[in-house]
């Protein structure tokens, strides 16, 4: 995944992230390097896990991600099909920020989701027999 060489400190596309940051931090805009500093530094450490160790998760998994998310795609769907009891939602018309640009379809997704841990579909392919 090609994440961390797009986090620039100066980037665009982190625009809201720097101001929000910048409003609530002690020190405020000031702090912002050394805030996506570490913040970086902690993607690069960790944790890494293996597709294969979420073979083990027994609980239903909803995998949430924006249709134009920073997270490739691929990604996540490498990451819901690991998953045995996953679910994927793609939430259209949203990055990785889906909580604060669609709360109410997400609000929609949790609820369905918390309330139907088990899916009722009329034609399953992946879940099939389960």
């Amino acid at each position: 995944m090609e994440l961390v060489p797009k986090m620039r400190v100066d980037s665009p596309s982190l625009n809201h992230s720097r101001t929000t940051f910048a409003e609530v931090a002690p020190g405020g805009a000031d702090r912002w390097p050394a805030f996506l500093d570490k913040t970086v530094a902690l993607w690069q450490s960790g944790p890494h896990i293996a597709l294969e160790q979420l073979g083990t998760v027994g609980a239903p998994t909803l995998v949430i991600s924006g249709d134009d998310d920073l997270v490739e795609l691929e990604h996540t769907t490498d990451l819901y099909r690991a998953l045995p009891k996953g679910q994927l939602a793609v939430v259209p018309g949203a990055s990785h920020l889906v909580p604060m640009e669609r709360p109410l379809l997400l609000d929609d997704l949790l609820a369905a989701f918390i309330d139907n841990d088990t899916p009722h579909e009329l034609m399953p392919m992946r879940r099939k027999g389960r």
